[in-house]
């Protein structure tokens, strides 16, 4: 732990996280904090002040759960991790917020004081969130810009209205410390995942985990539309898709639990109502069948463009996904990725296609076409949207990509992400582990040893056990020759480092006599030589000089 004092007296304190105490990724850090600051700090704070007041027979100054208390909150008692704490610990964790961070946000401090006036203004209130809004450069953050405009535009601002956010996105959020303390919160946060469902939901999108897990014991989550936040979204093809793959997913899953759980849901939390779950539902289902919508659009646009019959125009439009389906289940990653940009370039014409066609359209048959009116009213509602957040009214410029990108995201990346379930790495800010001495040895035993069963198992060895003997006896005499190869190698070395000393020392010059090393050859039969040496005397320097033979010299 690591303490600096700020110019204000203010204090931050650093840790750094021990990987074989604590395990790694970002939810088991969050973890880690929470239980310092609520479950160590703040208990042990309350004790000491407890027993203090104790000790004075002064209890005025200690929190009191009151009739006042329980109108404030809605809250008919307390939960039951609180009634085998003091009073103090419920105050104090009533009234401490947690603000989650990534480490490349930027924020001002009234955008934290935004999310802190409605956590003040209601205490149900677990946790708040703010605009995000994604910064760097190229296509891929243009196109991100406009999709996170649109979804906090429509979508967390409609689930606002309607019921609870579902979403508070880690990289800035306030948490209310009560509502993290609370039963099945923190505790069922912990647990490890034993079931496909629960890696997608624990540990690919922990952030929405938890949000569900706040709407479930009751707690509303909240969107402060004025409270900015920038961070840097991936700017790289594989990145962004990465990313994606892990979000996917985790939404479906944790969508899915909410509305199995709709019921329990709905009595326990008073602001989520049956029509919010019946909205999660429809976006549910818009979602699985966003890339059947995207195919059919495409089969629509070529059979008005290219005038050709409506059984070929889909046979057209579902033979790239097939494909890249089925190279998802064959190819690793890096193949799939390849294949899913060439993709997204060739779908980038083919909405310039769909755009020419709906125009056509328009034109030759009638505007009230429904591929007409549903490009025009999508139009239509990002123009309303924009309208009311006239400082982000230039996002819909990037509106044009995000309509050319429109089958890469809901057809291709919905693909790529139900194809990698079984990934379960990040695929975005990892470092790569460095491997011990220890495990490089044992991967290369492991490795002989597989190559040595392989080898067993071939089909030469099974019917012809001659052949595997006399493939050893090549692997020997190769490694003999290989190990003579090296030792005349070393020895050549030898002598040249030797040879150079040697003519460094003669270069000096020194006024002391110095004496020269001899060179050695050790050879399998050593033949007897005298020995010679060439020495320098502080007098007649120079006829010492001449009188070095330097054939002999390099001879020894």
């Amino acid at each position: 732990q690591v303490i600096y004092t700020m110019p204000g007296g203010n204090l931050i304190y650093t840790h750094l996280k021990d990987k074989v105490k604590i395990r790694h990724r970002k939810r088991w850090s969050q973890v880690m904090y929470m239980y310092y600051l609520l479950g160590y700090r703040i208990v042990k704070e309350c004790q000491t002040l407890v027993l203090n007041a104790l000790e004075t027979q002064d209890e005025t100054k200690l929190a009191v759960w009151g009739d006042g208390l329980n109108k404030a909150t809605g809250i008919t008692g307390k939960s039951e991790i609180f009634q085998m704490l003091d009073e103090e610990v419920l105050f104090r964790a009533e009234n401490t917020f947690l603000l989650a961070l990534d480490g490349d946000v930027d924020f001002t401090p009234g955008a934290v004081r935004l999310l802190l006036d409605r956590m003040k203004k209601n205490p149900r209130v677990g946790a708040s969130c703010g605009r995000i809004h994604p910064i760097g450069s190229g296509p891929m953050v243009w196109y991100q810009k406009f999709e996170y405009a649109v979804a906090h535009w429509l979508q967390k601002s409609t689930e606002h209205v309607l019921g609870c956010v579902l979403c508070s996105p880690g990289c800035f959020s306030l948490f209310r410390g009560s509502a993290l303390m609370d039963d099945n919160v923190m505790r069922k946060y912990t647990i490890l995942p034993t079931e496909a469902s629960h890696h997608l939901m624990y540990d690919q999108g922990e952030d929405r985990w938890l949000c569900t897990l706040l709407l479930q014991q009751g707690y509303r989550v909240d969107y402060a539309a004025a409270s900015d936040a920038f961070t840097y979204a991936p700017e790289g093809f594989n990145e962004y898709f990465n990313q994606r793959r892990r979000w996917t997913p985790s939404t479906i899953a944790n969508i899915l639990d909410l509305l199995q759980d709709g019921r329990n849901t709905v009595a326990s939390n008073n602001n989520i109502s049956w029509l919010y779950i019946v909205y999660q539902a429809a976006l549910m289902v818009s979602t699985i069948i966003g890339p059947a919508t995207v195919l059919m659009m495409i089969a629509g646009a070529l059979l008005t463009v290219f005038s050709i019959d409506l059984v070929t125009s889909y046979i057209v439009s579902l033979i790239p996904a097939i494909l890249f389906f089925i190279i998802c289940f064959v190819f690793d990653s890096k193949i799939q990725l390849i294949v899913a940009q060439i993709l997204s370039g060739v779908y980038v014409f083919i909405m310039m296609v769909v755009f020419v066609g709906a125009i056509i359209t328009a034109v030759t048959l009638t505007p009230y076409h429904p591929s007409v009116i549903f490009l025009s009213g999508l139009v239509f509602i990002f123009l309303i949207a924009a309208a009311f957040h006239p400082r982000e009214f230039h996002n819909l410029i990037f509106g044009i990509l995000y309509f050319l990108w429109v089958p890469s995201g809901f057809l291709v990346l919905m693909i790529y992400s139900l194809c990698n379930l079984h990934v379960v790495s990040w695929g975005t800010r990892e470092v790569p582990k460095k491997k011990t001495k220890a495990e490089l040895a044992q991967e290369e035993a492991e490795k002989k040893a597989k190559e040595e069963q392989k080898k067993k198992d071939s089909f030469w060895n099974k019917f012809f056990p001659f052949f595997n003997l006399v493939q050893d006896l090549k692997q020997t005499i190769t490694e003999k020759v290989t190990s003579d190869k090296g030792k005349e190698h070393d020895k050549l070395t030898e002598v040249l480092i030797k040879m150079n000393e040697n003519l460094e020392k003669i270069t000096k010059k020194k006024n002391d006599g110095v004496e020269l090393e001899d060179v050695v050859v050790e050879e399998n039969k050593p033949k007897k030589k005298e020995k010679k040496s060439v020495r320098f005397s502080d007098k007649n320097e120079e006829k010492e000089l001449e009188e070095f033979d330097e054939e002999t010299y390099m001879e020894q």
